[in-house]
């Protein structure tokens, strides 16, 4: 941990979803303990998933180009 940057945010809605994406820009929905099925409707997540997807893959090729980081996790 002393050797690579990373970024803190605080959570501020309590469903334990979360959207995270890869090194090969796929975004994937999860809840707390594993990966949501695309047919699934937790909290609406394919919506979430289709808002979001666009600007996080624009921040993860940003951060990429800084640092050497491979995934990242949002939370919502």
């Amino acid at each position: 941990i002393n050797e690579m940057d990373f970024i803190v945010t605080e959570k501020i809605h309590g469903a334990h979803f979360s959207l995270q994406i890869d090194r090969y820009l796929n975004v994937t929905t999860a809840k707390r303990c594993s990966l949501l099925e695309e047919n699934s409707n937790f909290h609406g997540q394919e919506n979430i998933r289709l808002k979001y997807e666009n600007s996080l893959k624009s921040i993860f090729s940003d951060l990429n180009n800084k640092c050497d980081n491979r995934v990242m996790y949002v939370q919502i």
